[in-house]
């Protein structure tokens, strides 16, 4: 699963997702393994003539199958779209009270991009630099969410890195003066 991953030259913080690359366990739980690809400064997947034939993994289709399988037709009664995530609940059920949930499908990659290594070794006072290796080792997830500048189709397939595993972890680790701010 190396390759599956594409970033994109042009558009920091954004990739693209190799479909045929990547193992689909179930709709909710998709694992890209266990790193990212390693490109070229000047690799992306519109200009590289071995991959002009690749189907990418479209999030809108990925957003809509995974909604699918997470509302309750009997009895949701509210369903919608907001940007990365999907929405449901009931508003007008007899025996429960009104809610409404969120979801985000995310895929799970187990290293962070390159992009992402100036912020490993850079100087710091804080976090030391034992929390930040501990940290790393937790990955990052894409989520569908495109800018709103790209193109249609582009909308469809390009993923952003998110790291919430990692600013989970570092909020669990701040210092005692830190937990006050």
């Amino acid at each position: 699963a190396q390759d599956a991953i594409y970033p994109l030259k042009d558009k920091p913080g954004l990739c693209k997702v190799r479909k045929q690359r990547i193992k689909l366990w179930s709709l909710y739980d998709y694992s890209v393994g266990s790193s990212v690809h390693r490109t070229s400064p000047d690799h992306s997947p519109s200009d590289d003539s071995s991959h002009s034939d690749d189907i990418f993994l479209n999030g809108e289709y990925v957003k809509e199958r995974f909604a699918s399988r997470w509302t309750d037709k009997r009895a949701d009664d509210q369903a919608g779209y907001h940007g990365p995530a999907f929405y449901s609940g009931v508003s007008n059920y007899p025996l429960l009270m009104p809610y409404t949930r969120d979801y985000v499908p995310c895929l799970q990659l187990d290293a962070i991009p390159d992009a992402a290594q100036p912020w490993i070794t850079r100087s710091r006072h804080w976090p030391n630099e034992a929390v930040i290796q501990e940290a790393v080792t937790l990955g990052c997830q894409l989520v569908h969410k495109p800018p709103k500048s790209s193109d249609i189709k582009d909308q469809e397939e390009e993923w952003r890195y998110s790291f919430p595993k990692i600013e989970n972890f570092l909020s669990d680790h701040r210092t005692e003066k830190q937990q006050l701010v």
